[in-house]
């Protein structure tokens, strides 16, 4: 692609782009464009949520030589899963639905449901004593 027609449709899509996406209504729109959408902002949605716990957890942590080790073992943890739901969700099932209208909801829907799930193994684990 040219420069000018790559440089044409970044600016389009900067404009057109959020104006379109706050016409969607989640609750009554079945275009795939909205599903797409709309599965994007579930797992954003959820993703804040993980964020939130991951900050009150490492708050909750001393500087203790015991926690200072729990911290470094839970971010690698943290790290490894992070590769996994990408691998899983961006990788398998996208390669599920290559191709398809429908591979971005498939991998958005993925990605939030293991999203949500670690939020709740790491807030059972870490603030729920």
């Amino acid at each position: 692609m040219n420069r000018h027609v790559f440089l044409f449709a970044v600016c389009f899509c900067a404009a057109v782009g959020p104006s379109a996406a706050q016409d969607i209504d989640c609750d009554t729109d079945t275009s795939q464009m909205a599903l797409n959408h709309c599965t994007y902002e579930s797992w954003q949605e959820e993703d804040k949520k993980l964020n939130g716990v991951w900050a009150r957890i490492q708050r909750s942590f001393t500087n203790d030589d015991y926690d200072r080790k729990r911290k470094s073992a839970l971010l690698a943890s943290q790290r490894a899963w992070l590769a996994y739901r990408d691998a899983d969700c961006d990788g398998a099932v996208g390669q599920e639905w290559e191709g398809g209208s429908g591979r971005p909801m498939a991998v958005y829907t993925c990605s939030a449901e293991l999203t949500r799930r670690r939020t709740q193994l790491l807030e059972n684990r870490y603030l729920n004593r």
